[in-house]
Formats: C-alpha cells, structure tokens, sequence
C-alpha cells in the first residue's frame, strides 16, 4: 500500500487508489526490488491489491469498467510478478539480507534485533560465515518436491552476496 502511495496513486481516506498502471509499476518493478518473501508468501500483495480495489468499489470511488480494468490488470501481472520474485537472477541486497535473516528467525521488522544479528554476523570467524552461505548456487533448481512457488530466500543467494557477506576480501 505504501509503494502504491509513493508511486503517485491518490490518497483518499488514507488509502490510496490504484489504477492499472499503477499496478503494473509496483507489482513488475518496486516489489521484486525491493521485498523479500517467505515460501508461501508470494502472492500476498496480489491478494491486498485485489482486496484494495474491491474496497475502492465498494465505497463508490471506482466504477464497473474501471474495476474490471483495475483487476484484469492485477491477474495479468500476476503472471510475471509471481515468477519474478521466485528468480535468483532478481536478487537485490535489501531481498537477500531480508531472506538471510529471516531464515535466522530474525524478526525483521525490529530494527534492533536486526542490528544485533547483522552484530553478531559480522563477529563470526571467516570460517563460519563462509560455511553459513555454502548454499546451493541459484542455476540449480530449487525444491520441486516441497510445493511451494519459490525455495526459501536464503536459497536464492548468489556468489557476489554469499562473497560479501562472508566479507571476502
């Protein structure tokens, strides 16, 4: 809702209003660059952008046709969006670190608990760090038999990241 807000949609009654451009811009670009998703997770902005013009409708600030437009334009990105934010080759540093700690159990919305694991990382032998991303590389495939769109995050990292993280030199 806040990408939606910060992309220039309308802010009526604290919620803003999506328009099909919109839609596209924040699910094709600013989500798969900017959040990291849990296994399961992935269509969850799909889900609140639906809820969202379903809402806007019903409080009579859309119309039929602008609403049928506002959801054939969720369901068609949602084609790209979902196999985008799964795509190793779309890993960002604020995706990886947001996986990385995550799968640590790391609540990530608490900027100090995030600070102390980032802490203790950093405090960790070489050795340890290194091991900590001796991940599978993100060309090999990913779980088929866990039933989940996309591998965990972690799972995602790739060379460069696992390389600074480990604070290769």
């Amino acid at each position: 809702m806040h990408l939606l807000a910060l992309s220039g949609a309308k802010v009526r009654d604290g919620l803003p209003e999506a328009t099909p451009d919109l839609v596209r811009a924040v699910l094709l670009e600013a989500l798969p660059r900017f959040l990291s998703v849990a296994p399961g997770e992935e269509g969850a902005a799909l889900a609140v952008l639906r809820v969202l013009g379903d809402r806007t409708r019903a409080d009579g600030r859309l119309n039929t046709k602008r609403h049928a437009r506002l959801r054939e334009a969720i369901d068609t990105c949602a084609e790209e969006h979902l196999p985008v934010m799964c795509d190793p080759r779309e890993l960002t540093r604020p995706r990886f670190w947001g996986g990385l700690l995550r799968a640590r159990g790391v609540d990530v919305r608490d900027a100090q608990a995030v600070r102390g694991e980032l802490e203790e990382l950093a405090r960790l032998p070489y050795a340890e760090r290194a091991g900590l991303l001796s991940l599978s590389d993100a060309t090999e495939s990913a779980e088929s038999d866990a039933g989940l769109l996309c591998a965990g995050p972690v799972a995602l990292a790739l060379r460069p990241y696992r390389r600074a993280l480990a604070m290769e030199r």
